[in-house]
């Protein structure tokens, strides 16, 4: 009896993808289908086919190089995308402010928090100043004041 049953859903399978392929199956039986399928593979391009992905879903998959630069390892890692050969940006200041070590933590236009790693008072920094970042030596990275002052600084978000 197991065998027949067997035999039985082998002869359907076929049907039911190609019905799959003609949109002649409601949402939940398309789904259904895909769900039998054991090969990931395949699967997922029944998944595809049955919904396929939105725009906004196609263009998020790209990540820039610049949202990653100054992100240690254990943090693209932890985000999961493709490595960067991005080695320095450059961008305004929109905030500094002393954090509860004494540090300085500098705001970019782009959305980048970084922490001056350096406690003394070289290479005055404000809103509204123009800077580059760019990497350094054993993965650190160096953030230019308008001066000319390179100040070791580590990126925080």
């Amino acid at each position: 009896m197991k065998i027949i049953l067997l035999l039985l859903a082998a002869s359907i399978y076929p049907a039911l993808v190609q019905a799959e392929v003609d949109g002649s199956m409601d949402l939940k039986t398309q789904a259904q289908a895909c769900a039998g399928i054991a090969k990931p593979d395949a699967r997922l391009a029944c998944y595809d086919k049955a919904f396929p992905p939105s725009e906004t879903a196609k263009t998020t998959d790209e990540v820039k190089p610049e949202a990653q630069f100054g992100l240690s390892q254990h943090q693209l890692r932890e985000r999961n995308p493709e490595s960067s050969a991005t080695t320095e940006i450059e961008a305004k200041i929109t905030a500094v402010r002393i954090d509860g070590r004494g540090k300085r933590v500098v705001t970019l236009d782009n959305g980048h928090v970084w922490a001056i790693l350096e406690s003394n008072s070289k290479g005055f920094l404000k809103a509204g100043d123009q800077t580059s970042v760019r990497k350094a030596s054993l993965g650190t990275f160096m953030l230019l004041s308008p001066a000319g002052v390179a100040l070791r600084a580590r990126r925080i978000d």
